[in-house]
């Protein structure tokens, strides 16, 4: 179990949140974000916006991202992007849909 300043915030499993914070209860793992494999090249275009991050717990990255894209598919970044949020080609990255 995940704990911060003494109060749960992750249970077993992939369930996440507190119950006494509503938005989160019950909540899956899978229902909030999904993983997509990284290919370097030219980046992805659209007008969805998502938060990006890596999957690694010490070097931590994330940005706000436009781009179109669909579950399954690969996500296609420029090499700066890629950089920043320290990926490389066929890393997992987490995307979580903002809009």
């Amino acid at each position: 179990m995940l704990v911060a300043l003494g109060v749960p915030i992750a249970g077993r499993g992939k369930r996440i949140g507190d119950p006494r914070f509503g938005h989160a209860h019950g909540a899956n793992q899978d229902d909030v974000s999904q993983l997509a494999q990284v290919v370097v090249g030219q980046a992805q275009a659209g007008n969805a916006l998502w938060l990006v991050a890596n999957t690694k717990v010490c070097d931590f990255r994330a940005c706000a991202l436009r781009f179109d894209w669909q579950p399954g598919e690969p996500l296609q970044l420029d090499a700066a992007t890629a950089q920043a949020l320290r990926v490389a080609e066929g890393d997992s990255l987490r995307l979580i849909r903002g809009d």
